[in-house]
């Protein structure tokens, strides 16, 4: 961190380099206190009133930091999100590999795995409902 920044790619952490005032205000906001530390916006308030649209949460089983699969869950819930899917990217799920943060984008299996099933689910969705 001496260079102002966390270098996520160079100790293999992550796939995005943090600046410092990111990294402090994240690390607040995974402790609970989503209040933005530039305007005092309090987004845990904002996002309990805020009417969601149906979402699908996608996490991998080898997700160790950023969409660890708890987290994942603890967000929906601190959200208030109502109509919501929610899948492991895992072989004991079926898929052809445990995924991680990245690779769950990045993996040469992904468009074949879980990419087809990703489009199916937005393609059945009545757009124009979507977009009241």
């Amino acid at each position: 961190m001496g260079q102002g920044y966390l270098a996520a790619d160079k100790l293999r952490i992550g796939m995005d380099n943090e600046s410092r005032a990111s990294l402090v205000q994240s690390i607040d906001w995974v402790r609970g206190d989503w209040r933005d530390h530039d305007d005092g916006f309090d987004y845990a308030k904002a996002a309990k009133r805020a009417d969601w649209p149906t979402a699908w949460f996608i996490s991998g089983q080898n997700d160790n930091v950023l969409g660890h699969p708890e987290d994942v869950a603890d967000m929906v819930s601190e959200c208030g999100f109502k109509r919501i899917k929610s899948t492991l990217l895992s072989k004991a799920n079926g898929f052809k590999h445990d995924y991680g943060h990245a690779d769950m984008l990045t993996h040469w299996d992904a468009p074949t795995d879980h990419f087809p099933k990703i489009r199916d689910w937005y393609l059945s969705f009545d757009l124009a409902v979507l977009n009241r």
